[in-house]
């Protein structure tokens, strides 16, 4: 039984390692398969807590080699070389390819920066229900390589990235007279912000602040500037 608790431990650790690293670009590129894998980790967490609870408290049934044994055994397993085939084998060969092709022909490295740089200036992050692949479209470039350089630089998926930049805009626009007179919300759907639950959600994640919160601690921190001047 020790050896089963040690054994199956391993594996979620190794589950959680490969959730932390590619769960975001699994939400970019296949949203369904990442919300299965969520949903298949917490489950085998909650059943593996739950038996090792139970025989720790008590003498219990020995469960090594029985049917709750194999279907944690083989839901882990199978949660493994699922991800494994759907992003280690076929994004990073596809993502490993674009980037020799770009190498071999001696064109641009790209940056965070670049992306930032362009995606701010064409304001494709003001479009309300833009895609990675819409993006990568319009800036000519692989949805892979957005998708890893931002996730890699950030730790965000593409729509959490999309999201920070909206809020920065919102940020800026909130404390500027002429926007005095729109809503929190008027001055979020200008900055790309679809609904209002989104919106919130998306800031006070972001910030540790809910929006009007925010708004009035900027608010304030303008007026001791301009008495203290």
């Amino acid at each position: 039984d020790v050896f089963f608790i040690v054994h199956m431990l391993a594996y979620l650790l190794t589950l959680a390692r490969l959730k932390n690293n590619h769960l975001p670009l699994l939400e970019d590129h296949w949203p369904q398969v990442a919300r299965w894998f969520e949903n298949v980790f917490w489950m085998v967490l909650l059943i593996w807590f739950g038996w090792t609870t139970y025989k720790i408290t008590s003498a219990g049934i020995p469960m090594t080699g029985s049917l709750p044994y194999h279907f944690l055994h083989g839901t882990i397993i199978a949660s493994i070389y699922w991800l494994g085939y759907c992003f280690l084998f076929r994004e990073k060969a596809q993502l490993a390819g674009y980037l020799k092709s770009e190498r071999q022909n001696n064109t641009c490295y790209l940056s965070l920066d670049d992306i930032l740089h362009s995606i701010t200036e064409l304001e494709l992050h003001r479009s309300e229900k833009l895609t990675i692949h819409q993006a990568a479209e319009r800036l000519g470039i692989n949805a892979a390589l957005i998708s890893t350089i931002i996730n890699r630089e950030t730790r965000k998926n593409f729509n959490e990235f999309i999201n920070y930049l909206r809020i920065e805009d919102f940020k800026r626009l909130a404390v500027k007279p002429e926007y005095q007179k729109y809503s929190l919300f008027g001055i979020a759907r200008e900055v790309g912000f679809s609904s209002k639950t989104s919106f919130f959600r998306a800031f006070k994640k972001e910030e540790r602040l809910t929006p009007k919160e925010h708004v009035n601690k900027a608010m304030e921190l303008a007026r001791q500037k301009v008495s203290n001047h």
